[in-house]
């Protein structure tokens, strides 16, 4: 008896031990991107973090990753990874989490791994991270060894700040969702070699862009290599492509090189390896070198918009060109829009205390703008109305009307009765109205949606604002391959005296919030959706270039929009690259392909003016659904010529070009987006973001005198002045809304729920024709 006593204990504590022993273990190897002073991580956006596991044992190991986060209300989130696989004997496996935070203080502490039925087997600290700002520009370098020379990059002066940043292992640590990269900007790959990334990887790379991502490779050698794998599909480069050795780079020299580096004659002193491949369709060529003795030339630096995204690339390595002795501020330009201000500009800003975040501690906020449709701002403001006319109403019903009532019938000692009777109606009409308005579950939605002319396929973020009819747990979730949905998050100190015990899960990879709790309020969310509209917009557009002052810059009478959605669109602006100016690098041929680094076509003498003064806006009216619209712009027209005759009359001593009125410029309205409210705020809020990159925060007509700037805190980037190009083809930005929520539904335990007030900013991309040629430069407008 005592030996099977003794057995039992045996094999009871020899269970107790595996059940308590981790089957798995491993560690973090990186949250967020690398930059030089430790991890950072955006506050608001999704944060990656890679995750190495190892199974003890013979065992295969399933379960989950969870990641604990706070939303705006105090709940938690456990946004959640599954299935975790790991086998044994394959040594460290890699997975991915995603996660959250509105601060850094919300981050946990741990990644915690469960086994599949819920039980806790593991605790994986997390490392230490900074956050950086919504507004810095975050540029990736997966290269290996690294492309980007920081030098002119990490200097002050940009309109954006600019965060260089890294993966420990390069491009063997991207994530394998696209959201991952969320929070970067701009990502260089130098001679990438696609094969050695997994297929989830590349994937989500591809998607990223399409998404709105820049990516910038370097081609070199490895053309053949990019040609076989999914990368080619969104290069601007096509065909075998073999590769060159170019002795010679004098038209890169001219334009931002310098003369150490070749000698007398422009040859080079170490020859380079270059793809001869040529420029896709649609791709624009920025700089072509020609080869001597053939007769095809190498397209060195050549750009494609791919969905809301682009992609640089160049004909050599990007080392090989950025080893030389280049102004490496016009090598970077020639590959990005990087905008810097002036050198008063900066003075100012350093004399004033600006440029020590005191001028961004005063900055205009989009945020609140631009949530104010999915916080119900307009429902509440009428229940408010509505709640003042009540109880007037109930005022001079209950006394007055009433009085004289009791009077007229000589009953007048009854008042007290009959005001109690008043009170009483009043008490139960009003909660029998309350019960009413929260027995009605809403939805609110904002959408940003990108999509070609003539195409129906749109994508782009969204924000939801759920107001519940009762205290329920429920299901919520935005289907679609590639959408993603989490809780609206906005960076701020959130005690922990308010974080609730309620908990409810995020499920990145599905879409889903699982067993979300509503307490009969507001709850909002932000997703990111991708799908099918009703309908489409179309247009036709030709802009003269002069010579004629009358027609220069100018929309043809027959250029036409129409608006064949199924809704009406109620305002607008079409925004393109002043055709007025010239490309130096083409002797005047062509429209320049950038509206950074250009001076106003008729002034000369300004030879540095803001970006968003060489782009033309044209007001838009509003088009109906089904409807097409022509003869863009002639109200604007008809003022500028008006404004020029009055001018004209003067005697030519008292005419000053600052008094002369000439074609609305972006510069001009973006402005008016800043400081006006003749739009709805949200408008003026997408608006701005949208053309973030082209914003000066400086005062009026002053471009060196820093005025108030604006901040993108808390969103995601929506900019996407990187589509405004010219060249031979150009494109125009149509940028146009509508007050109708828009396509995006969130879905309710698997159904989905019509939103019942909202706004849709359509942001379209057109092509633009030009006929002419450019004015004289100098001459009068």
């Amino acid at each position: 008896m005592n030996a099977r006593r003794l057995a039992a204990w045996w094999l009871l504590a020899a269970c107790t031990s595996a059940a308590c022993a981790q089957p798995v273990q491993g560690d973090v190897a990186a949250i967020g991107f690398q930059a030089p002073n430790g991890f950072v991580v955006r506050l608001g956006q999704w944060i990656p973090i890679q995750v190495r596991l190892t199974v003890q044992g013979t065992q295969l190991f399933s379960g989950e990753l969870r990641a604990e986060g706070i939303d705006l209300d105090g709940d938690r989130v456990a946004y959640v990874q599954r299935p975790v696989i790991v086998t044994p004997e394959a040594g460290a496996e890699r997975t991915w989490c995603y996660m959250v935070a509105n601060s850094l203080n919300e981050l946990p502490a741990n990644i915690d791994i469960l086994s599949a039925d819920g039980v806790l087997v593991g605790k994986l600290p997390l490392p230490p991270c900074d956050s950086i700002r919504n507004d810095d520009l975050l540029l990736l370098d997966i290269s290996r060894p690294s492309a980007v020379r920081r030098g002119v990059l990490m200097t002050p002066g940009h309109y954006r700040n600019i965060v260089v940043a890294q993966l420990p292992n390069g491009a063997n640590d991207l994530p394998d969702r696209w959201w991952g990269l969320e929070a970067v900007d701009v990502i260089f790959w130098d001679q990438p070699a696609p094969a050695s990334i997994s297929l989830a990887q590349l994937d989500a790379l591809v998607d990223w862009v399409r998404n709105g991502g820049q990516l910038v490779v370097g081609v070199g050698a490895s053309w053949s290599a990019i040609r076989k794998s999914a990368l080619a599909a969104i290069m601007p480069l096509e065909g075998e492509g073999p590769v060159v050795e170019l002795k010679q780079l004098d038209s890169f020299a001219g334009r931002v090189g310098l003369p150490a580096w070749q000698d007398d004659h422009g040859i080079l002193r170490q020859p380079i390896a270059a793809t001869t491949a040529r420029p896709a369709a649609g791709a624009l060529a920025t700089i072509i070198q020609q080869i001597v003795g053939s007769p095809d030339p190498v397209y060195l630096i050549t750009m494609r918009l791919v969905g809301s995204g682009r992609v640089v690339a160049t004909a050599a390595s990007l080392r090989d060109l950025g080893a030389a002795p280049i102004d490496e501020g016009k090598f970077y330009a020639a590959l990005l829009d990087l905008n810097t201000y002036s050198a008063d500009f900066q003075k100012q800003q350093e004399s004033t205390g600006w440029a020590a975040n005191v001028g961004y501690m005063e900055a205009t906020s989009l945020y609140e703008k631009l949530v104010g449709p999915v916080s119900f701002a307009k429902s509440s403001a009428l229940y408010a109305v509505t709640a003042f006319f009540f109880v007037a109403a109930y005022v001079v019903v209950a006394t007055l009307a009433s009085w004289w009532w009791l009077r007229r019938r000589k009953l007048t000692h009854l008042s007290w009765s009959v005001f109690a009777g008043f009170a009483v109606a009043a008490s139960v009409l009003s909660l029998v109205t309350v019960s009413a308005l929260r027995g009605l579950s809403r939805v609110a939605a904002l959408s940003v949606l990108d999509l070609e002319a003539g195409a129906s396929t749109a994508r782009g973020p969204c924000l939801f604002g759920y107001r519940s009819a009762l205290r329920q747990v429920v299901g919520l979730s935005l289907p679609g391959e590639g959408d993603f949905l989490r809780p609206l998050a906005r960076p701020q100190q959130i005690s922990n005296a308010y974080v609730t015990p309620a908990r409810y899960a995020g499920v990145p990879a599905r879409a889903r919030l699982e067993d979300v709790l509503m307490r009969a309020t507001l709850k909002q969310f932000e997703g990111y959706w991708h799908g099918e509209l009703d309908g489409t917009i179309r247009a036709d557009l030709v802009v003269r270039r002069g010579p004629q002052r009358e027609e220069a810059g100018r929309l043809t009478p027959a250029s036409w929009i129409a608006n064949e959605l199924a809704v009406d669109i109620a305002d607008g602006y079409l925004l393109f690259i002043d055709p007025r100016q010239a490309d130096p690098a083409a002797a005047g041929k062509s429209v320049p392909a950038r509206a950074a680094g250009l001076t106003t076509w008729y002034d000369p003498a300004l030879s540095e003016v803001p970006p968003a003064l060489n782009v033309l806006a044209v007001r838009l009216p509003p088009i109906p659904a089904g409807k097409q619209i022509s003869g863009l712009g002639a109200e604007m027209y008809r003022e500028a010529d008006q404004r020029y005759k009055e001018w004209a009359r003067l005697r030519p001593e008292e005419r000053q070009r600052k008094d002369k009125f000439d074609l609305p410029t972006l510069r001009r309205v973006q402005q008016a987006w800043a400081g006006s409210s003749f739009i709805d705020a949200a408008v003026q809020a997408a608006l701005l973001a949208s053309t973030r990159n082209f914003y000066l925060s400086s005062s009026g007509d002053d471009f060196n005198r820093p005025g108030t700037p604006i901040t993108t805190e808390a969103l995601p980037d929506l900019d996407i002045t990187h589509w405004l190009r010219g060249g031979d083809a150009g494109v125009a930005v149509l940028l146009c809304w509508s007050h109708d929520p828009g396509p995006a539904r969130l879905y309710r335990d698997g159904k989905p729920m019509k939103s019942s007030e909202g706004l849709t900013l359509y942001r379209v991309r057109v092509p633009l024709r030009y006929e002419g040629s450019p004015p004289r430069p100098g001459g009068e407008p």
